[in-house]
């Protein structure tokens, strides 16, 4: 695995991950409404229904969800689960709330899977199917944030070692430079 700055959507690939959560809302559209998500919904209309699909027929994996053909990005899109799709009941026990979300669910109410923190057993799954994907579609270069990490809560210094033993020098994990 590779590490680099700047961002991700700046370099050529063969395709480009983008973390994801498991959550379908009523109108049958995944969950997309922040960071790298939030970016692929801009780019690719309708990107939200088609995930949704997705994850009600095939469960919380990852899926080639587009193909982008721009001036500024030319490659697969892939989805990347890094948060379940469930709700988890808000006791004095929750400690994977997000912080930004504590003002949002009070004590005794059940907590959407996209308010919560990314999961590093989900990551690590992801990442092993997602090399799976890459190797059947002859893959040299993708390239992907750093998973879990931002709207998802996690640290990088966690995240790294897993992504490490499972991904090679085909897998670029780019950062914003500061």
């Amino acid at each position: 695995m590779l590490l680099e700055k700047g961002n991700m959507w700046d370099t050529e690939a063969d395709a480009y991950c983008v973390p994801t959560n498991g959550y379908v809302k009523c109108n049958g559209e995944a969950v997309m409404g922040c960071g790298v998500a939030k970016q692929v919904v801009d780019m690719l209309h309708g990107v939200e229904k088609y995930l949704g699909d997705f994850l009600k027929s095939g469960g919380n994996i990852p899926y080639i969800i587009g193909c982008c053909c721009s001036d500024s990005v030319d490659g697969y899109i892939v989805s990347f689960p890094t948060k379940g799709c469930g709700e988890v009941y808000n006791d004095s026990s929750t400690k994977r709330l997000l912080p930004r979300m504590s003002r949002r669910y009070s004590r005794g109410t059940y907590i959407p899977g996209f308010c919560l923190k990314s999961e590093i057993s989900l990551i690590e799954a992801s990442a092993k199917i997602l090399v799976k994907i890459v190797d059947d579609n002859g893959w040299k270069r993708i390239v992907l944030p750093r998973v879990g990490c931002g709207a998802g809560g996690l640290f990088w210094g966690d995240v790294e070692p897993i992504l490490a033993n499972i991904f090679d020098d085909r897998f670029v994990v780019r950062r914003f430079s500061s």
